[in-house]
């Protein structure tokens, strides 16, 4: 049995490396009681998923809103302000465009907002890309379509 260490520089280097290493985004997502919005944590592998590296997200976090394929953001923006004013997970399948590649993505955003003591909220989030389950979801829910139309 392995003994869990204590200290906190290896504890926050465990994190930092488990982090790095998980498919998807890991984020903190901060919503201030007065002004911008801001990612507080965006892990490395943004990039492999967006085409946007963690530096462009803290520059500007804008960038995540403008993937969203727009015949979405409706929903999406309607979700996040059902998810902030009941304090309630958020989690949706956002279709979306990989900036550089412009390569249409499915990605599964999952978070959780926690209000802190000064009244901010942060969202504690996961962003995977599911884009090859959903498309295999999408041949199966059009093949079936075809047989009960042929049926």
């Amino acid at each position: 049995m392995t003994k869990v260490n204590s200290d906190p520089q290896e504890l926050a280097n465990f994190f930092i490396k488990t982090s790095e290493k998980i498919p998807g985004m890991i984020y903190q997502y901060v919503i201030p009681l007065e002004g911008e919005h801001y990612f507080q944590y965006v892990s490395d592998s943004a990039y492999s998923v967006y085409e946007v590296t963690r530096e462009e997200f803290y520059k500007d976090p804008s960038v995540f809103v403008r993937l969203i394929d727009p015949a979405s953001l409706q929903e999406y923006n309607e979700r996040v302000e059902v998810s902030r004013q009941r304090m309630e997970e958020f989690d949706m399948v956002v279709p979306m465009i990989r900036r550089k590649s412009q390569e249409k993505i499915y990605v599964r955003a999952r978070s959780v907002p926690i209000q802190q003591p000064d009244g901010r909220i942060v969202y504690y989030g996961m962003a995977i890309d599911i884009t090859k389950e959903k498309e295999t979801e999408l041949r199966n829910w059009e093949l079936e379509s075809q047989l009960q139309l042929a049926g």
